[in-house]
């Protein structure tokens, strides 16, 4: 029975997949793409413009932006999801 838990959990984390009833965050929504990273620049690179316009300094944005909400969505909440059922669970702050 382990095993096969272990194999299960190997299999999720290899091929991970948001479940179709987790809602979407469109990635075309422009505007709101433009008015976070507008907020990032002024607020959490407003010190350090040199870093900013560097290739590691954009890549740092576009981690912010882009990557890290693909990975959790891609690799954490299957994860929870396999651990627990999040029915009726609050995942993100509104």
């Amino acid at each position: 029975m382990l095993t096969r838990r272990i194999k299960d959990a190997a299999r999720i984390l290899a091929t991970p997949e948001c479940p179709n009833s987790f809602p979407r965050i469109p990635k075309d929504n422009q505007t709101d793409s433009d008015m976070i990273e507008a907020s990032l620049r002024q607020n959490y690179y407003s010190a350090d413009q040199v870093y900013l316009s560097s290739d590691v300094g954009e890549n740092d944005l576009q981690d912010h932006l882009f990557r890290r909400v693909d990975i959790f969505r891609n690799t954490v909440i299957p994860w929870l999801i396999s651990a627990r059922s999040l029915k009726g669970a609050s995942v993100f702050r509104k």
